[in-house]
C-alpha cells in the first residue's frame, strides 16, 4: 500500500477521510490506528507454531496504525492486545446500518 491510500509510518494521526475512499466507497480502512475486534486472539486451525498469546487474554486488532510500517497495513494482518490496557495506536470504528 502506498502513503497516498493510507497513514503509517508516520508521527501521528490523520483527520477522518484525509485519504480518498475504496473501491467500495469505505475511508481509512487501513493505517492510523490498529482497530479493535471483538475477536479473541485464538489459534488459525491447522497453525503449526504455538504463541503464548493465543487464548481468551488477548484480543485481535487489525488495520496497522501510524507508527508502524506498511507491512502492518493488510486486512489479512492482526496483533494481539490486552483488551483492559490502552494503547496509543489502537482505536475503534463505530458502524451504523443504512438500511
Amino acid at each position: 500500500i502506498s502513503r497516498y491510500h493510507a497513514n503509517y509510518a508516520s508521527t501521528g494521526t490523520t483527520a477522518v477521510m484525509a485519504y480518498p475512499a475504496n473501491s467500495q466507497g469505505l475511508h481509512d480502512m487501513i493505517g492510523n490506528v490498529w482497530e479493535w475486534t471483538d475477536s479473541w486472539y485464538l489459534s488459525y486451525p491447522g497453525n503449526p507454531k504455538p504463541s503464548p498469546h493465543f487464548g481468551e487474554k488477548y484480543r485481535v486488532v487489525r488495520g496497522g496504525a501510524w507508527m508502524y510500517d506498511g507491512s502492518h497495513c493488510q486486512s489479512a494482518y492482526r496483533n494481539a492486545n490486552q483488551p483492559e490496557r490502552c494503547y496509543p495506536t489502537v482505536g475503534f470504528r463505530t458502524v451504523r446500518d443504512l438500511g
